[in-house]
């Protein structure tokens, strides 16, 4: 029996929970998985304090009856995840807990995956914790300021990272397809009009989340990148974790073996010393390819890891690069909906999160465009605002901002994302942090 039997595993999705459950019965590992279905607090105002309000009160009792049991929390590995992580820790003060990442939900992967756990190799990331539940809080007092300024902003993270690509990039709402020789290969790609000439073009990287919807974006096509590697990693087709996670999936010998390197085997040693310095990221195709974004997984990861492949490149231009892939080159020309104008500047900016930049590209289409035309006013007031009461945000980014904030209090992660269990309305001990955000983020 493989250990981790007697143990509770919590996830983030239920429909991931209900095929992890099913697949540990047939391994013969008696446990209960149980999904906290997102995030389980949020954080509000309340009188003139940051205070911490439940989300799902019923999955939060479920998770305090837990008390005192051993629990494996297999939240997502971004800060979202290790923020879900931390709160159900502190909902289950007497429980002995433990880490684990499942990037894949196959009987072979949960495996391998819960002997690493067995080993230790998974660690709970409190200053990622702690990020996400700056991020909120920063998104808290954003609205709280673009409230007293009659709504002529928007200012939220999200807002003013679109505002400023907006800014620094323009309106990529114009695209052309283009065509290249690549090792006597033609390549293609989907390219804004008024971008130049390539300048180079070169090897790609393993398949990120980024990528895909980049890819997507400039196709024109809808934005359900998020819901079709959801779906295959469920029908167990890929391993993958939501974000860019620089972790190689557990069953990555096999995988990469018979999908990436022609029958060659590599281990992950050797593939890490092949990409040196470059990223390992967990999306690989775990059986062969059926839908079209398998595919492009497939013939990405082969090119990036075995050079006898040349599937795709990337081609840069000043202005920036994106992917370019073997087809027909038919020269036709689009006009990009307001989605997939924002999905493609949101990841072009480092500081959005991959698992929300297609629900943040539906949201804010709707705020910054009036149907297809753009609100121009709006995204420049919206910067004027950021410029006047976050420039540290303007100057240099979001995750340079909040990396400052964690180690300024590094000291103090336990007690920052701490749950006081004998309040209904849960205040959370930030006022040292909102401190530091009014510092750094105002004139």
């Amino acid at each position: 029996m493989i250990l981790g039997s007697g143990k509770n595993i919590i996830v983030e999705s239920p429909k991931i929970a209900a095929l992890l459950q099913h697949n540990l019965f047939k391994l013969g590992v008696i446990t209960s998985v149980m999904a906290t279905s997102g995030h389980l607090y949020d954080y509000t105002f309340h009188n003139n304090n940051i205070v911490q309000q439940p989300i799902n009160k019923t999955i939060i009792e479920d998770l305090r009856a837990l008390n005192g049991q051993p629990i494996i929390i297999a939240t997502d590995p971004d800060p979202q995840g290790d923020l879900i992580a931390e709160h159900i820790k502190n909902l289950t003060p007497d429980s002995e807990h433990g880490r684990c990442i499942f990037n894949d939900i196959s009987e072979i992967g949960i495996t391998l995956t819960l002997n690493r756990y067995n080993k230790g190799e998974f660690d709970f990331d409190q200053n990622q914790a702690l990020k996400a539940a700056l991020i909120k809080v920063t998104n808290l007092h954003m609205r709280k300021m673009s409230s007293k300024s009659n709504r002529n902003n928007y200012l939220t993270t999200t807002g003013i990272s679109l505002a400023k690509q907006f800014d620094a990039v323009g309106r990529i709402n114009q695209v052309q397809q283009r065509g290249f020789n690549v090792e006597g290969v033609q390549h293609v790609c989907n390219v804004p009009t008024q971008w130049h000439d390539a300048n180079a073009a070169t090897k790609v990287n393993p398949t990120i989340t980024r990528d895909l919807i980049t890819d997507r974006a400039l196709s024109g096509r809808k934005l359900t990148v998020a819901e079709e590697l959801q779906d295959a990693f469920i029908n167990g087709r890929i391993s993958y974790t939501r974000t860019d996670f620089k972790f190689l999936p557990s069953i990555a010998d096999q995988t990469l073996s018979e999908y990436t390197l022609s029958g060659e085997l590599i281990h992950h040693e050797q593939h890490l010393d092949f990409q040196s310095n470059t990223a390992h990221y967990a999306i690989y195709n775990l059986a062969h390819p059926i839908t079209p974004i398998e595919y492009l997984i497939k013939e990405q990861n082969r090119t990036s890891l075995n050079h006898s492949f040349n599937d795709c490149s990337v081609m840069h231009f000043d202005s920036g690069s994106v992917l370019a892939r073997t087809g027909s080159f038919i020269k036709n020309e689009l006009t990009l909906s307001p989605q997939n104008e924002i999905a493609y500047l949101l990841a072009s900016s480092k500081d959005t999160s991959p698992s929300n930049i297609e629900l943040s590209a539906k949201k804010y289409s709707t705020l910054f465009f009036n149907g297809n035309h753009c609100n121009t006013k709006l995204i420049s007031s919206t910067l004027k605002q950021a410029e006047k009461h976050y420039p540290k945000l303007i100057e240099f980014g979001l995750n340079h901002v909040l990396n400052e904030l964690i180690v300024q209090q590094e000291k103090n992660i336990d007690s920052d994302i701490q749950i006081k269990p004998e309040n209904e309305l849960r205040t959370v001990k930030l006022d040292n942090i909102i401190e530091e955000i009014n510092t750094n983020f105002s004139i």
